[in-house]
This record gives C-alpha cells, structure tokens and sequence, in this order.
C-alpha cells in the first residue's frame, strides 16, 4: 500500500505560473468589457501574486483602536477623528451609565496664535456670544473677587433641536487673576487651566421652551510651543438632554469641538483685542492728561485767588492810611500858619 506522501502528486511550478498568468489576463480582459474600468466580479478570481502583496485587515474589517491614557486616571479615551489642520477628536464613554453621550477630549496646536491671545478669549466669557458657535447669550451674573471665579448664564442652540440652558462656574488655576484678565494673561505660567462645571445656585429660572442642562462640565489647557503659537487640550462632557440620541451628538462633536477651538483661535488673532488695548491706552493717556491741565488751571486758579486777597489786604491795611493823609497834612499846615501868626505878634 502506497504511503500518503507518495500518493500526493508532484506540483509543477511551471503549471502554477500559469495558472496566475492565465487568471491575470481573464482578470483584465473583464474589467476592460465594462465602461468604466471597474467591475464588481473580477476580483473574485483567484491571484496567488495580488492576494500575497495586498494587506490584510484584522479579522471582524476594523483597525486597531488608537487610544490615549488621560491623567485623571479614567478610561482611554479612543480617537475619534482627525481634521485636515490638525484637530484631533477623542472620545470616551462616560462614567454615567445613565448617559449615552461619551466625553470628548480635543488636542490641537496653532502655530499663530500666542499663548496669551488665546487665554484672552477662553477669559472673554461675557461675550462668547459674538464668537463661539450655538451660543445666542452668554452673561456674566455674579464674581468672587477673592478666587477669580465667575458664574456664566448661558443659552445655546443646537441645529435641529430646541434651546438648552446652564449656568456654569468658571475657575482658573492661572497664578493671579480670572481668565482674561491682565493679571492672568500675563502670567508666566507654563500652563493655563480654566474649567467649568454646572452650578445652578445662581441664575434665572427655567424658561419655558428651554431646556435647562443639568450636566456641562469641561476645561481648557493652554501651553507656550516655544514658537510662538500654543498648544491646546480642551475637554467637554455635556448631556444636552431628551430627544436626542446619544450616537447623534457623538456624531456632531466630530465637527462641532473642532470648530470651536477654531472660533477661539480666530477671535484671539482678529484684532479685537488690539484694538480694545489701543482704546483703552489712548482713553488712559487723555485722562492723564486732563488731570495734568486740570492741576495747572487749579494752579491758576489759585495764584490768582491769592493776588485778589493779597491786594485786598492790602487795600485795606493802607486804605486807612491814605484816608487819614490828607486830614493829617491840612492840620500839619494849620499848625505851622498858627505858629507862624503868633510869632509876628509877639514881635
């Protein structure tokens, strides 16, 4: 009885070759029979040479998860997209797993926005709503002068959904001073940090028609590229409540997070705030001088009140005198013509 491997037959090597010239060419005389060069089938057939070149994905057609480990110690966050100037989006599922809507870390650098510009406009939140998107109001209801924190009402509208609403803390970790301001922004901190959290012990009421968000917290990180740009981490969760899905937010924040921190780069570098120093310097430099012509016509004003008191002084101690002159020369004479009389007779 034969063994196995005698009753295998013998492969030829020259068949093979064959074989794959023989399926290349049925391959390419398919794909030319259609219009437009590409057919559904052609591919089906077999080719030792293109199956062994081309790459294969891991099993279930999805790649590798690129994942990155945050500080606070939580979950990965796993990156989500990346836009053609740089802005790359990660996301994780949240802790709550009542909420559907995962949180979104955002890493960015822009090469021509310094450092302090863009911590200028993180700082501007009276006035987001000249500049960031979906938000319609942005009032500034109460300060603490002694932390620097500040309580934000803001209203927001999302595309295809209702108003929400939320009043947030924003607290910075800047040396001196809240965001914006001169103090912060010319800190000398590697590092900037503001963040925000939902705190609606302060703030107007519910509004009808508006839904008021009950979870929105985030911050931002700001840090000197040494080039003259920044480097940018910003990190949001918001539940933006019922009637929407958490996969369709998931879905916007892939667009909506990177527009963002270009709003704030665009705003940084527009000229506002040049504009706004160079007001603020030459208002500074009129009231400086105001007060300067107004210190030298008080000393006008003065020097001429004294010359008045001084002539009426004056005026008075010697106005006597020249009164009493004339009385006192005509009984001067009077003496002299009564002397003078009186000598003659007694001669």
């Amino acid at each position: 009885m034969a063994s196995p491997e005698a009753a295998a037959p013998a492969l030829d090597p020259s068949a093979s070759r064959a074989t794959a010239a023989s399926a290349r060419e049925t391959n390419t005389s398919i794909r030319r029979s259609y219009r437009c060069g590409r057919c559904p089938r052609w591919r089906v057939r077999p080719d030792p040479d293109a199956a062994s070149s081309r790459s294969r994905r891991p099993k279930g057609g999805r790649r590798p998860a690129t994942l990155l480990y945050d500080s606070d110690g939580g979950a990965p966050f796993e990156r989500a997209a990346e836009t053609r100037d740089g802005i790359t989006v990660w996301m994780r599922a949240s802790p709550d797993p009542a909420c559907a809507v995962k949180e979104v870390l955002a890493e960015a650098r822009f090469g021509d926005v310094p450092v302090a510009a863009f911590w200028r406009a993180v700082g501007d939140v009276h006035r987001y709503d000249e500049f960031v998107p979906f938000v319609k109001r942005s009032d500034v209801i109460r300060t603490c002068d002694r932390t620097g924190d500040a309580w934000v009402y803001n209203v927001v509208k999302p595309p295809v959904a209702s108003p929400r609403d939320y009043v947030i803390r924003v607290s910075s970790d800047a040396p001196s001073g809240s965001p914006g301001s001169p103090a912060a922004t010319n800190a000398s901190s590697s590092v900037l940090r503001s963040s925000w959290t939902i705190d609606d012990a302060h703030g107007p009421n519910p509004k009808r028609g508006t839904i008021r968000l009950r979870q929105n917290r985030g911050s931002w990180e700001l840090t000197d590229d040494g080039r003259g740009g920044c480097a940018v981490k910003y990190r949001v969760f918001t539940d933006p409540g019922a009637a929407l899905p958490g996969w369709l937010v998931d879905v916007a924040n892939k667009t909506s997070v990177p527009d963002v921190l270009r709003a704030f780069a665009k705003r940084a570098v527009d000229g506002t705030y040049e504009r706004e120093d160079a007001e603020a310097a030459a208002a500074k430099a009129a009231a400086k001088a105001e007060s300067a012509f107004d210190a030298f016509a008080g000393f006008g004003r003065r020097t001429a009140t004294f010359r008045d008191e001084t002539m009426d002084r004056l005026g008075e101690r010697f106005g006597g005198f020249a009164a009493a002159l004339p009385e006192a020369v005509g009984a001067l004479a009077a003496n002299a013509l009564a002397a003078g009389k009186g000598g003659k007779g007694g001669a």
